[in-house]
């Protein structure tokens, strides 16, 4: 009977062993909302262990332990603020402790291009620069579906979610892109109404993010976009003349020439709008591009001194606005 006893003991913690080396023990949570936490410098493997069990990121704080202890990595763990996500597994969980915080703070602001953001990954050292811009996108409309439809100049623009992120020295491009269209799926996707839309949405959110500063006035010229696309007029919006010149806004001199340039995105050119986005648009002008004002007006410009819009029913009444704003 004893020998029996023995002999089951033995099997079941071999059998929590197996699982426990592989990280395959249930997590604490299914949800992937990040979860905030800070280990302070000089905390033991029982206070870590608590930490993660008060986090909701295991089962227990004794699962946890058993689980560092098996894998050899009780004094490997660091201290630091993390967030992971609340799905995560306990053996990426323990990873995670034992590589440290990710200490590379990257920004996307809303109204950057691709290119600009490749400019800034390049700036932190987390890429060179230009990777951004040749980085393979071909296995990314199979992982992301919404992307399917997008531009293939470049699927990545207007997808590159704004946001602070964390991430790893040495991090891989690939891991990095995946975060931030995560980010996207997450955060953005949701709050587009119809999915068949996506693509025309983020396009015309992103022409907003560049022309306007408000949410008011992106309803606005969202109702002005309307009604010159259903009468075939042209939008010449100027971002569109940059992103065809240069791909991004600084750095980016324009002629006269430019504005006649042939180009797809150049939509003083083209009476539609550009075959993808131009820039990575905020919640705020998603939000305007799916909620058109309706309005009387047809023209608009934007005063270089207070930034505001300054609307027009009329051309005549547009070319004394240019008159007063632009030419003062």
């Amino acid at each position: 009977m004893r020998r029996f006893f023995i002999v089951t003991v033995c099997i079941v913690f071999g059998g929590f062993l197996f699982y426990a080396s592989r990280g395959l023990l249930t997590r604490g949570s299914t949800s992937e909302d990040p979860v905030s936490f800070f280990i302070p410098k000089g905390a033991g493997l029982p206070r870590i262990a608590k930490i993660v069990e008060e986090n909701n990121l295991a089962q227990s704080a004794m699962l946890f332990r058993l689980s560092v202890i098996v894998r050899g990595h009780a004094s490997a763990l660091k201290p630091g603020r993390y967030d992971l996500p609340g799905s995560i597994s306990l053996g990426s969980l323990i990873d995670a402790l034992r590589r440290g915080p990710r200490d590379i703070v990257f920004t996307i602001t809303p109204g950057q291009s691709v290119r600009e953001v490749d400019a800034g990954l390049a700036s932190v050292a987390l890429a060179a620069r230009g990777d951004l811009l040749r980085f393979d996108t071909g296995r990314l409309p199979e992982k992301y579906s919404w992307l399917r439809n997008a531009a293939a100049k470049n699927i990545l623009e207007g997808f590159l979610a704004p946001d602070t992120y964390h991430f790893y020295p040495g991090e891989s491009l690939n891991d990095i892109v995946d975060a931030i269209l995560g980010n996207f799926e997450r955060k953005v996707l949701p709050r587009i109404a119809n999915r068949d839309t996506i693509i025309r949405t983020v396009t015309i959110a992103s022409l907003l993010e560049k022309e306007v500063r408000s949410p008011y006035e992106g309803r606005i010229v969202a109702g002005i976009f309307a009604r010159r696309l259903a009468a075939g007029v042209a939008l010449q919006v100027d971002a569109t003349v940059l992103y065809a010149r240069c791909g991004q806004y600084v750095e980016c001199l324009l002629t006269k020439r430019d504005y006649a340039r042939e180009s797809p995105y150049n939509t003083y050119m083209n009476r539609e709008l550009p075959p993808g986005p131009i820039a990575s648009p905020s919640l705020a002008a998603i939000e305007a591009a799916q909620d058109p004002a309706v309005s009387d007006y047809w023209y608009y410009l934007t005063d270089p001194k207070t930034k505001n819009a300054v609307f027009a029913k009329t051309f005549d009444e547009h070319q004394k606005n240019r008159v007063t704003y632009l030419l003062r």
